[in-house]
């Protein structure tokens, strides 16, 4: 095999030309190895330390300040109470108080006793003159009850119904004259949600002829009426129980005569029957049975004495 001394030297040159290139990366990394050094580093490590520093410095500034201030008050006592000067109690201002002995205080507690003694006998005689100057009260009473009244109201302010024995104590409605005489409820919706109503044209209670009182004796639910069911319990009332009336003031007592079930187009002429005749009366009127409005319960009562209802 020949190889031609053109090729070799090819071969030559191409290998030298590797070799210097690798010689010359080697002394660019050495080169850079030998510049390389820590001073380098000391420069951020030292930045490091003086910025730690001052974050130390304003973290002491900063709680110091919070603590004088949150603890301010006891800062300045405690300053106070160091500097104050001790107030010295001068030997002569110390006195010292005999205290007195046995038999002394025996003899001075006698001696309050005695005026106390002294003292209650006086005020008895003093009592005596005075009881047997003094009328008694019964005396008192009967001379004063000449031209004195001791009588109190205690009525409630407003007009009401009073059944005792049904537990009723309700509103009792004056409303002005609003058209012919029907007696019809329809027309009094409004006053029926306050009370029992009394009709406008029949007399005031307590007066001559014949007052007519009416009120539900059950009414819608969705009205919600307080006083929608006041009469449910009409049909229970019996013969000589007692009604009250509060009216302007006055008391009447009414006992009951007769309860009668009847039809609307007969309410004008039963209550007629007891208009006409002499002396007080009232009717109470509502609807019957519970939840309908087919018949009328009418509870009539004639005034009485109220001497005669406390009997």
């Amino acid at each position: 095999m020949y190889v031609h001394l053109d090729e070799l030297e090819n071969l030559y040159a191409n290998t030298s030309g590797e070799l210097s290139i690798a010689e010359s990366d080697l002394e660019v990394k050495r080169s850079a190895k030998k510049s390389f050094s820590f001073s380098s580093l000391k420069l951020p490590k030292m930045k490091l330390l003086s910025e730690l520093k001052i974050l130390i410095i304003l973290f002491i500034i900063v709680f110091s300040g919070f603590f004088f201030f949150t603890n301010a008050r006891l800062v300045l006592l405690t300053i106070n109470d160091t500097f104050a000067t001790e107030s010295k109690v001068a030997p002569e201002d110390l006195k010292i108080t005999s205290v007195p002995t046995s038999q002394d205080h025996i003899k001075q507690k006698a001696q309050k006793l005695n005026e106390l003694e002294d003292q209650f006998t006086s005020l008895q005689a003093s009592f005596r003159t005075e009881k047997e100057l003094a009328p008694t009260m019964k005396e008192f009473l009967a001379k004063k009850q000449e031209t004195h009244s001791i009588e109190f109201n205690t009525l409630p302010p407003t007009n009401r119904l009073i059944i005792p024995d049904l537990n009723i104590n309700t509103p009792l409605i004056d409303v002005p004259i609003k058209g012919e005489e029907d007696f019809s409820e329809g027309q009094f919706d409004e006053e029926l949600m306050q009370g029992a109503v009394k009709y406008p044209t029949t007399p005031a209670p307590w007066t001559e002829g014949n007052t007519l009182i009416f009120g539900h004796s059950s009414t819608e639910w969705w009205k919600h009426n307080e006083y929608g069911f006041i009469f449910r319990n009409l049909p229970k009332l019996q013969a000589g129980q007692k009604i009250q009336i509060v009216w302007n003031g006055q008391l009447s007592t009414y006992e009951m005569l007769e309860r009668k079930i009847i039809y609307p187009k007969d309410v004008a002429e039963y209550y007629h029957e007891f208009q006409d005749q002499k002396g007080s009366f009232i009717t109470l009127m509502g609807c019957y049975p519970i939840g309908s409005n087919a018949q009328r319960i009418m509870v009539v009562a004639k005034k009485i004495n109220n001497e005669d209802a406390n009997a």
